[in-house]
């Protein structure tokens, strides 16, 4: 059973060897005395410079930084049936565990991408990883090493994976905007991953966005999408299978011993009885949460893990159900899993993995999934500290750089930090998902709700101007404050689309917000209404804004646009950009900027060169979230299950 992810170093030596050996060739130039002079003062600068080039081209860009945070996200979990070997997969590769979760070891020799989306065990205990952006990893000696196994697998984005009673090996790939539809989709290997078939629409799958796979004891195979499908021919061909079914995103499957198909239908559950014909809902004990996992245990016991933190179990095939766990400090229970002895494992977005040993009675934390934090948002205060927003954990602080961090959410009452901000005077700002706005005064040691004249409470951006205003993208529209966040209020007038992504505003106070499906919209200079700039983007979302010092905007949306003047016309700016999903936007002191993109890492424009580069040594996990830069040109960004990574050297002393 699979479930949705609801996302390589070179070395110093060979720089070292050609280094050594220009050295050696400077000597030969030595030879003639009357040309020491020469060589001193010409030609070993010119060496210099070359092993210089060399050194840029060869050591890390990037390092990781986060020492000290406690809590990371686990995107998915698997269990080996033959010696109940438990892998975890996290945006830092593959952890595991041969002693029932007691202790954790990272084995990641081999893979190329470590952010897992999805694994599966086949039944002589070999092990398959599916990666955000590299496919799949196959590893015959229980994760010790790893290689690829990609051949025919075109769509590398592998969010889920099954394997049939045949051993037939199928991969669900998640659609992205950047990808064909007709790219994405199934995959089936039928020779143990050495190549891959895409099983297209015209097998009767109707979408190319698989969410989760599952296979019955009996011989059917289920696909989660944006309804169930069931396969009678190990994958080669579907039917729907949605009688009874309501819902469009299918985000967990699970099958019991008498062959009972238990699905997560946008958060409520559904079991069906006769391999998918018909579905009969199932909430008796889950009013009130959502459902986002599923699994089943030896013993026919249910689990159920949901949205905020809770486990939920049902002794009686689903009629009806009791809370095992729940939690105000853990985030989503994303994927649960039960091991041959009937312990339960739930992987949090954000805290980690919990245990079970007793069918749900007790519960203990037995990994904290640190490093592997969610970074949703950055900001780095005037006195050079940085802020780091995550999914489930709250505020992260580093003095000193980024080499370490401390937890700063000391009065945050919810861990999901969407933006943060900074004003004048120092002052933080931190945008939640679900909580409104908190502002701290003292360096985030403590933190204040401000939400006074705030109706919408998902705030997904924030942008403080020159003068002090404060401006919070909501689910609900745009909410400014003029008085240090003590009071908002609502300004929507002339927003066609009230789900607003970003933000960006100038030196001189023009503000624009990047919405959902409507485009991108300024405020108009009186202050009392928004105008729509350009209508090219309303079939996108604009993920990310940001605004040089030249006044040039910049759009990260299906692709990267610029406009030069104020949004009037845009243009597109893709030349070498070949991850076009933009989650951030930065840019440097000398007008460079940094482009973070989902699965394909951050990417650098020099200048005005309209031509993009990508800048990924030693970054060990390519799906970016945040971007910020300090006084000195160091760039920080912050992935999705990998933490904050920083930048060895400063992106100014880059050529």
């Amino acid at each position: 059973m699979t479930q949705k992810n609801s996302p390589a170093r070179h070395e110093r030596r060979e720089f070292l060897n050609n280094s050594t050996r220009m050295l050696n060739s400077r000597k030969c130039l030595l030879i003639v005395r009357h040309s020491i002079k020469f060589c001193l003062c010409f030609i070993f600068p010119i060496l210099v410079f070359c092993v210089a080039s060399i050194s840029r081209s060869h050591v890390n860009f990037w390092q990781q930084s986060s020492e000290g945070f406690n809590g990371g996200a686990i995107s998915a979990l698997a269990v080996d049936s033959l010696n109940s070997t438990i892998y975890a997969g996290t945006g830092g590769g593959v952890l595991r565990s041969s002693d029932s979760g007691m202790s954790w070891t990272l084995v990641n020799s081999g893979l190329a991408n470590q952010g897992i989306g999805s694994l599966a065990v086949d039944a002589s205990g070999h092990v398959f990883a599916g990666t955000h952006g590299h496919g799949v990893f196959r590893s015959n000696d229980g994760g010790a090493h790893w290689r690829p196994i990609n051949s025919g697998l075109t769509v590398r984005n592998v969010c889920s994976l099954a394997i049939s009673l045949s051993g037939t090996i199928l991969a669900g790939t998640e659609a992205g905007h950047f990808l064909s539809p007709n790219g994405s989709g199934l995959f089936r290997s039928s020779d143990h991953g050495r190549s891959w078939t895409r099983i297209g629409l015209s097998s009767g799958l109707t979408s190319a966005d698989i969410q989760c796979l599952a296979v019955s004891a009996t011989g059917p195979i289920f696909v989660g999408s944006d309804s169930v499908y069931r396969s009678t021919d190990d994958g080669k061909n579907w039917t729907k299978a949605d009688m009874g079914l309501t819902g469009s995103y299918v985000t967990s499957l699970a099958v019991n011993s008498r062959g009972h198909v238990f699905t997560a239908n946008e958060g409520k559950v559904f079991r069906s009885v006769d391999n998918g014909l018909g579905w009969k809902q199932l909430n008796s004990g889950l009013s009130g949460v959502s459902v986002e996992s599923l699994a089943v245990s030896p013993t026919g016991l249910i689990f159920a893990g949901t949205y905020g933190g809770k486990v939920f179990s049902s002794t009686n095939d689903g009629d009806n159900w009791s809370e095992v766990y729940s939690s105000s400090t853990d985030s989503d229970v994303v994927f649960v899993a039960v091991n041959p002895s009937g312990h339960i494992f739930a992987g949090t977005w954000g805290s980690g993995i919990l245990r079970s040993m007793d069918n749900g009675r007790h519960w203990s934390r037995v990994h904290t999934g640190a490093p592997y934090a969610i970074v949703l948002s950055l900001v780095i205060s005037h006195s050079g500290h940085v802020f780091a927003g995550t999914r489930g954990n709250g505020i992260f602080k580093s003095m000193d750089g980024g080499k370490n961090w401390a937890e700063a959410s000391a009065d945050l009452t919810n861990g999901t930090v969407w933006s943060l901000g900074v004003n004048s005077k120092d002052h933080l700002f931190a945008g939640t998902w679900g909580s409104g706005v908190f502002r701290s005064t003292d360096n985030g040691a403590s933190w204040r709700q401000i939400n006074r004249g705030m109706t919408a409470k998902i705030v997904l951006s924030l942008i403080i101007t020159s003068d002090d205003n404060v401006f919070a993208g909501t689910n609900g529209g745009m909410f400014r404050s003029a008085d240090n966040g003590e009071t908002w209020t609502q300004m929507n007038s002339g927003l066609i689309d009230k789900l607003v992504f970003s933000l960006a505003a100038d030196s001189l106070g023009h503000v624009f917000a990047g919405t959902n499906r409507g485009g991108i919209f300024r405020l108009a200079d009186e202050g009392d209404r928004w105008i729509r700039v350009s209508s090219a983007f309303s079939d996108s979302d604009i993920r990310s804004l940001v605004i040089n010092s030249r006044g040039h905007i910049f759009a990260g949306t299906n692709g990267m646009y610029r406009s030069t003047d104020y949004g009037a016309t845009w243009t597109e700016i893709n030349a070498g950009l070949t991850n076009s999903i933009v989650f951030a936007l930065a840019f440097n002191s000398s007008g460079d900027i940094f482009a973070g993109t989902d699965g394909g890492g951050i990417f650098r424009m020099v200048g005005n060169s309209e031509r993009w580069t990508p800048i990924n040594t030693g970054l060990t996990n390519t799906s970016i979230l945040s971007l910020v830069l300090d006084s000195k040109g160091f760039i920080f960004t912050g992935t999705s299950g990998g933490g904050v990574f920083r930048s060895i050297r400063s992106t100014t002393s880059l050529y």
